[in-house]
């Protein structure tokens, strides 16, 4: 089964083409997403930043989005599992 993998939303190792399927394991890559004016970075050797209006918040578990985000990550992780 083939899956389309999500490029990293920035890279900044020397791979010449991305995504590749070590991606989610590399410090080098940062996904991101957005939802209801939440933006958040994921950094695979690191986790999660978020922000609002450009500037960092903290976002806990009883936020509106966490489960929007906890799915984009399972999905993100899943694609990546597929291809490994």
């Amino acid at each position: 089964m083939s899956v389309k993998l999500r490029s990293p939303v920035i890279c900044t190792g020397r791979c010449q083409t991305v995504p590749q399927p070590y991606c989610i394991k590399c410090s080098h890559a940062i996904f991101g997403g957005r939802k209801n004016g939440v933006t958040w970075q994921f950094e695979p050797m690191s986790g999660f930043r978020f922000y609002k209006r450009g500037k960092e918040v903290e976002l806990d578990a009883n936020s509106p989005i966490w489960g929007d985000v906890e799915a984009w990550h399972k999905r993100l992780v899943k694609n990546y599992e597929v291809q490994s």
